[in-house]
């Protein structure tokens, strides 16, 4: 049984609206966040929950790889890049009609230069994108959270055959509670 308390959030003045984990702080309380972007960050400051509105990718083959285009655009350049899985869902209260997608993926670091550089070893990625083909715009909503070394246990953290991992598993029920509550109210402000 779940323990996270959810709070409903208003995003881009009013335009949509979703349920995130109550511990969460709206970035641009501060910080300079882009107006493209509504970004929550928890109170450790490492987990992040990024909502944007971006440009809808025209030219790749499907809309999987649609999504992996964003997410390339996203992760440093230098970060090493592990697709787990990618499938068609549902947003509860925008209905099957406006296509929408989730993966998961990690992003590895480039190796430290030496041992007392970083402790960070991959960052977890849940990602969600809608796209609004009427506007030429996808939705994307990417849920990271940092992997340090001694936060979680590496045997619990197999991705291809068995479990996500304490961190990933929270993160899964975030992302279950966005695709149940996120609701446009209205798409004016996208032009």
């Amino acid at each position: 049984m779940s323990t996270v308390k959810f709070k409903n959030v208003y995003l881009w003045g009013g335009a949509m609206k979703v349920d995130l984990p109550e511990g969460f702080v709206d970035a641009s309380d501060f910080r300079q966040i882009p107006d493209h972007q509504e970004v929550y960050m928890d109170n450790t400051g490492r987990a992040s929950i990024v909502l944007e509105v971006v440009e809808r990718v025209q030219d790749a083959a499907n809309d999987i790889e649609a999504m992996h285009v964003h997410l390339k655009d996203i992760v440093d350049p230098k970060d090493r890049l592990n697709f787990w899985w990618e499938r068609a869902i549902t947003i509860s209260k925008i209905g099957p009609q406006i296509p929408a997608y989730s993966l998961l993926a990690t992003a590895h670091p480039p190796p430290p230069k030496n041992d007392s550089d970083s402790t960070h070893i991959m960052t977890g990625i849940l990602m969600l994108m809608i796209r609004i083909e009427e506007h030429g715009t996808d939705i994307l909503v990417s849920i990271n959270i940092p992997h340090h070394s001694g936060t979680y246990d590496e045997l619990q953290c197999r991705l291809v055959d068995g479990p996500q991992g304490e961190l990933l598993d929270k993160a899964s029920e975030w992302r279950d509670r966005i695709v149940d509550t996120l609701e446009v109210v209205s798409l004016d402000f996208l032009g």
